[in-house]
């Protein structure tokens, strides 16, 4: 069955948009290794895009690898242990050092991956009771789905949805500050899941989506997604994913804070319709037309939205 949509996080997506494709002769078209290694083979898009205007030097936070806490924590100190799903698959996210206390492995080279096994980590869909910290309650009921085998995918400053030497990606480009997670596992032991979860802004902190759902099938009752590309090529506007709105932040504790508005979004339109959205006053009244904050209750714009900065010399 195909569908065009956007996946939040249980089978999530964010993005980045431009106005045209061009053509990049630095692709890796045919290059076996861009192909996953679920047994389906869904392949990473090769998918060009031109390079987006670099942001611009500013004393903003936003433009600090300091900001909230130093960016190179999410290489050097942390992996991503813990992404589990409630019952309506909005994603339950925590960065820490994990049980085995291993660090990433680097993985492919040209699309600077690196991958941490969460097998072990408890993470689970269709859960009903999380505690405190976000993490499946263990006291013997029933409590979700188990996903394990679990392998988490990190990928460093490039996009894994876009040609990894294309000008999108480019070494001295805006992409450079973002990680992009993804996750490949069994649900119930039995569905195979591979999902484009979160890109994060190692310089603001904030969270975005990336990936939008392109093929969908029913497996054991359960909508699960079998394609994605960028974020860029299917929303509203043709935008970066990194101007909508952001869903959230990462504290320094390595929590996922979700915004409000993306749980609404998320249970709206069900997480398999999902994507990133300026949430404009006609349509949202109340929504804050001001930049994000770093706080529960702080939904936003995006610092890179340009219209936050119409007829401003320095923009962020």
């Amino acid at each position: 069955m195909k569908k065009r949509g956007f996946f939040p996080l249980f089978l999530l997506s964010a993005a980045i948009l431009l106005p045209a494709l061009t053509a990049c002769h630095q692709g890796f078209a045919g290059d076996p290794r861009l192909y996953n290694g679920n047994n389906k083979n869904i392949y990473i898009s090769k998918i060009n895009l031109p390079a987006p205007a670099p942001f611009p030097d500013g004393s903003e936070d936003w433009n600090n690898p300091n900001c909230l806490f130093p960016a190179s924590r999410f290489d050097n100190e942390w992996v991503l242990p813990s992404v589990s799903f409630n019952k309506d698959n909005i994603p339950f996210i925590r960065f820490g050092r994990g049980k085995s206390g291993l660090p990433w492995k680097q993985g492919y080279g040209p699309t600077r991956e690196y991958t941490y096994n969460a097998s072990d980590e408890g993470n689970r869909a269709q859960v009903s009771n999380f505690d405190e910290n976000g993490v499946p309650v263990e006291d013997g009921t029933w409590n979700g789905f188990s996903i394990r085998p679990m392998t988490i995918y990190q990928y460093r400053g490039r996009n894994p949805l876009v040609a990894p030497l294309c000008e999108y990606n480019r070494t001295d480009g805006n992409m450079q500050r973002f990680r992009f997670y993804r996750f490949v596992g069994k649900s119930a032991g039995t569905v195979d899941l591979d999902q484009f979860v979160i890109a994060v802004d190692t310089y603001s902190k904030f969270v975005f989506a990336y990936a939008a759902i392109t093929d969908i099938d029913k497996v054991v009752g359960q909508e699960v997604p079998q394609a994605y590309e960028p974020v860029e090529l299917h929303s509203e506007d043709e935008r970066p994913f990194y101007e909508y709105d952001p869903i959230g932040y990462v504290k320094e504790d390595g929590t996922v804070v979700r915004y409000p508005q993306y749980e609404k979004d998320m249970k709206t339109d069900r997480a398999v319709n999902y994507l990133p959205r300026i949430h404009r006053p006609a349509e949202y009244p109340g929504f804050p037309e001001t930049v994000a904050r770093h706080d529960p209750e702080g939904q936003g714009r995006s610092p890179y939205y340009p219209e936050l900065y119409a007829g401003q010399t320095q923009t962020p």
